[in-house]
């Protein structure tokens, strides 16, 4: 029986998280889970737009080696209305734009999870039900947000 694979959006954290000391285990073991199919992975030209600010950074070939183990996806203005609609409503500020547009990217696009290291924004107790309730009354799923860990050490 063939099983379903989770599709998880990855936001520039995840990217960035495969190099830094601190979060680099977890986030080595979700893209091996990419290696193995176990999980299909997508970003967004957003993702991509943020990790090229890293551009002069010595890892930028790392990260686009990252990058081709994803899909990647592209906004739209029904995106770009529901992110506005996370800011109207007040769950971030006009400062956030980014992490909301993360957001209204995996919602639209129906992915199961956003994996991020952004536990000021979107990894935040307080954040994922606002979202959430916000999905739910637009008519879109909810999404889980969580960290590459939570993905890893989740899945048997």
């Amino acid at each position: 029986m063939n099983e379903k694979k989770l599709k998880v959006y990855f936001d520039n954290s995840v990217i960035g998280g495969y190099f830094d000391e601190e979060f680099q285990e977890p986030t080595k073991l979700l893209f091996k889970f990419l290696d193995e199919n176990k999980i299909i992975g997508y970003f967004s030209s957003l993702t991509k737009q943020e990790a090229d600010a890293y551009i002069n950074n010595p890892l930028a070939s790392e990260f686009d080696k990252l990058f081709q183990k994803l899909t990647q996806v592209n906004l739209n203005d029904e995106i770009r209305r529901l992110a506005d609609e996370y800011m109207q409503q007040g769950v971030l500020t006009k400062k956030s734009i980014n992490d909301c547009l993360h957001v209204a990217i995996a919602t639209f696009y129906d992915f199961e999870i956003i994996v991020s290291w952004n536990f000021k924004h979107l990894v935040n107790i307080d954040k994922i039900p606002k979202f959430n309730l916000i999905n739910f009354k637009l008519g879109y799923k909810q999404i889980q947000i969580c960290t590459p860990g939570d993905i890893v050490y989740g899945i048997r």
